[in-house]
């Protein structure tokens, strides 16, 4: 069973009326996109509640948006699971697959060679190229920014491995918060309710911190629920058995501790929310502005603090019979291959 250790989240738990309608879609698009090749694929998928997770995340949204968002929420977790396995150990075979997401980012309609894209390459080209409409040049210049340094950490990550150079806990937090996806998500949040926060108020200290502390929080509650998926597979990128290791804690004591580093996230993200009112007066934000402001901290922030709690308490990824074996069973296709293999 996943490890956890109890806490409490001031936020109300928020799940998206139109989860049954966006499953069927979001289904289809992973069929289409050739992502799930296999019935056993289709059912270990599912096992996973990404759809349950993707609709905790955007509680608000309707729509096209929230198709777009849950489809991206599923995106994450397959592109993941392609390094669990021989290219997370090998910084070569995982730059090549980052390299191939990115070029996206470069030539967002195809390859300049017109060779066809990979499946994780080109569902990635369907969700960027559609989460860039409607958007200001700004989002898109931020969310391609975001990215890059999510894309650059499973390379990084990659080159630890083959190194055998577990990270520190001095290090460990800054990585991961490039690593976790919290920043796209939150960029997501925006594309999905058609709305962007004011530059000035989103680059604000206290929104800022405020981000920091929703990626940290999701860290911390990400390791706690998978730390016997990284304990199976002997991967070092967990806060539990960096602090085991660092600090020579027991298994025990170092669960305790990343749970109360987790609250403390929430004490101080509530601390900076009472904040706000002055920082909105300080920023001279008009009453429009201000409703924006306040719709990124409940719809996105908040929505992300306590969706994936609530998400992690029941969803299958982080149960035994999810958890990847090093040989990997042949129902999880490379997805990173393009179709003719090459």
């Amino acid at each position: 069973m996943p490890q956890d250790t109890p806490m409490h989240i001031p936020f109300p738990a928020r799940v998206n009326p139109d989860a049954a309608r966006v499953a069927d879609e979001e289904m289809r698009w992973l069929l289409d996109f050739g992502l799930l090749r296999s019935p056993e694929a289709v059912r270990r998928h599912r096992n996973g509640g990404y759809t349950e997770l993707g609709v905790r995340f955007h509680p608000a949204a309707t729509g096209e948006g929230l198709d777009l968002a849950i489809e991206q929420q599923s995106w994450f977790f397959l592109f993941d699971d392609q390094f669990d396995g021989p290219r997370g150990d090998d910084p070569v075979q995982a730059q090549a697959l980052v390299d191939a997401v990115r070029d996206v980012l470069r030539h967002p309609a195809e390859q300049p060679d017109g060779r066809p894209r990979a499946p994780i390459v080109a569902a990635f080209a369907d969700v960027w190229a559609r989460s860039r409409h409607g958007m200001s040049d700004r989002w898109r210049s931020r969310a391609e920014r975001h990215w890059h340094q999510y894309l650059e950490s499973y390379v990084a990550e990659a080159r630890r491995r083959s190194r055998d150079e577990p990270p520190t806990e001095a290090d460990y937090l800054p990585e991961r918060r490039r690593s976790i996806g919290v920043q796209p998500t939150l960029d997501m949040a925006e594309r999905a309710g058609h709305y962007e926060v004011p530059q000035r108020a989103f680059t604000s200290a206290p929104v800022a911190a405020m981000r920091r502390l929703v990626a940290d929080f999701v860290i911390l509650d990400n390791d706690l629920v998978s730390l016997e998926k990284e304990e199976a597979r002997g991967d070092p990128h967990n806060l539990v058995l960096v602090l085991r290791r660092e600090r020579g804690l027991s298994r025990d004591a170092a669960i305790e501790e990343v749970g109360r580093m987790r609250a403390d996230r929430v004490e101080e993200f509530t601390a900076l929310e009472e904040r706000l009112p002055r920082e909105c007066d300080r920023l001279e934000l008009t009453a429009v502005e201000r409703d924006l402001l306040d719709r990124y901290r409940h719809d996105a922030l908040r929505s992300l603090v306590r969706g994936v709690h609530d998400w992690a308490q029941q969803a299958g990824r982080y149960t035994a019979a999810h958890i990847i074996p090093a040989e990997r069973p042949g129902y999880l296709d490379d997805l990173g291959k393009p179709p003719d293999g090459t």
